[in-house]
């Protein structure tokens, strides 16, 4: 059976405010997917891709992260991970969500 996170809105406003990506305004989760949880946040300064990495490693998402900004700073359209206001672009987090790391994108 595939476990996916759900997040509150005071959650996910929490995460918004820690990118330069605006104001969070609402979200909503993607149904499909069976690995990851993915949630569409819209801001004041448009739509964003939450990913929760549900069973991921560090270093395997991390590697992610690395292709995909290779991949985009190549030419190859793909969704390029967001750093956050520390300069990172995956965080752990602690209580509720403790141990699993997440990306914008």
């Amino acid at each position: 059976m595939v476990v996916k996170t759900t997040f509150t809105d005071e959650k996910l406003k929490k995460i918004v405010s820690e990118y330069d990506i605006g104001e969070f305004i609402k979200s909503k989760p993607f149904k499909a997917g069976y690995v990851q949880t993915n949630i569409l946040i819209a801001t004041n300064k448009g739509k964003y891709v939450l990913r929760y990495y549900e069973n991921r490693s560090k270093e395997s998402v991390a590697f992610e992260a690395d292709l995909l900004k290779y991949l985009g700073e190549h030419g190859y359209p793909c969704a390029m991970p967001i750093k956050n206001n520390k300069g990172l672009c995956t965080f752990i987090k602690s209580q509720p969500v403790q141990h699993n790391f997440h990306n914008i994108f």
